[in-house]
């Protein structure tokens, strides 16, 4: 968020200045929504994902990841 939420509104959106390509992978990704914006938490939930979708590949002992946004 720091990086790319040029503008500090709490959300990364095409006034952001952020690439294109870039943009729409992270859309894709993270607008767990669907509204074509990716807020705060839709970032912490997206990293949260990922985070689980390493450990069941490369450590699955370790189990899921559980953390809720709160902002």
């Amino acid at each position: 968020m720091a990086t790319y939420d040029a503008n500090y509104n709490g959300a990364i959106d095409m006034g952001d200045n952020i690439e294109e390509e870039h943009y729409a992978i992270l859309v894709d990704n993270c607008d767990m929504n669907g509204d074509g914006v990716v807020d705060s938490c839709e970032v912490f939930e997206c990293v949260v994902m990922c985070e689980n979708e390493w450990r069941a590949e490369n450590c699955p002992s370790y189990g899921e990841l559980y953390c809720e946004c709160t902002i």
